[in-house]
């Protein structure tokens, strides 16, 4: 079942280099799986896709039925046929994560709505942000909080972000996570939390082209201390705090050992930037974050 979902995200992403159905085995994030231990030498000099390819795929489908405030995109299952609906809320950090949501929720019929607005977390922190973004962001907040009440059906919100600087300390952002989730519809069941992804140091790019230029072990030689990679994640703190409808879902094992994090993991990079993980290495994830969303009660 695992092998399927992996085959169907990456023929839904059409990832370059990478034929569906042939994909090696212990491709990408199943060479990190820690019940399944797996390696394959064969993909320790492979990088797929390359750097410039990862900057020019586009992010995992999503179909925009509408557009009306707050702009809304639908992915997996029909509205009208589906088992579940879920949504995504967040940043661009959450909109990374809808390559590995995806294929989960299309397996397992669910109707996934992706709603998203750069460097705006859910939350009740005010944010630093330039010009009217601040202003904006808050009306985003509220919009999202209507959206939410005029679909009671929705039953279960998944939330990522990377980091924003707001006005107060790091408790603040904290508490600030915590008072939104307060304040999300009792219609919704359960609030994911997705633990924020390591960052990716502009170095490490260079390294990565460097290292395929030399047919070297890319993962290996430009491999970065996981101290400077994995930032702190005030949600992710909240969540640890939260109980109740609040879970928490960290996929860090699959970025970083206890020392350090891999720009390319399985012969798949990690990263398309900075702080976003490439959709050929989201679609490998699907599978084990699948499983962790059975281990908290998301079965069907």
């Amino acid at each position: 079942m695992r092998r399927v979902l992996l085959l169907s995200a990456l023929a839904a992403l059409l990832v370059p280099a990478a034929d569906a159905a042939a994909a090696p085995r212990c491709f990408g994030a199943a060479s990190r799986d820690h019940l399944e231990p797996c390696h394959n030498r064969k993909l320790d000099r492979r990088v797929i896709p390359t750097p410039a390819g990862a900057l020019r795929a586009p992010n995992a489908p999503c179909a925009i039925p509408r557009v009306r405030y707050p702009m809304v995109c639908e992915f997996g299952a029909p509205e009208s046929s589906a088992r579940r609906r879920i949504a995504l809320i967040g940043d661009s950090h959450a909109v990374h994560w809808r390559a590995a949501l995806g294929p989960v929720v299309r397996q397992r019929g669910w109707a996934g709505f992706s709603l998203s607005r750069n460097g705006c977390p859910l939350s009740t922190a005010t944010p630093i942000l330039r010009g009217t973004l601040g202003e904006q962001c808050v009306r985003w907040r509220a919009a999202i909080h209507g959206w939410l009440l005029e679909h009671p059906g929705v039953d279960t919100v998944f939330v990522s972000q990377h980091r924003v600087r707001i006005r107060g300390s790091y408790a603040d952002e904290v508490d600030g996570y915590l008072a939104a989730w307060r304040a999300v519809p009792r219609s919704v069941e359960k609030i994911v939390v997705i633990r924020d992804t390591p960052v990716r140091p502009p170095s490490a790019r260079a390294c990565v082209v460097r290292a395929i230029r030399r047919r070297a072990n890319a993962g290996r030689e430009c491999a970065i201390p996981r101290a400077r990679a994995l930032r702190p994640d005030p949600a992710a703190d909240a969540a640890r705090r939260a109980g109740g409808r609040v879970r928490l879902v960290d996929m860090t094992r699959y970025f970083c050992s206890q020392s350090h994090c891999f720009p390319v993991v399985g012969g798949v990079l990690t990263h398309k930037d900075r702080g976003h993980i490439t959709a050929a290495y989201g679609a490998t994830l699907a599978p084990l974050l699948g499983r962790r969303l059975s281990a908290i009660g998301l079965r069907r």
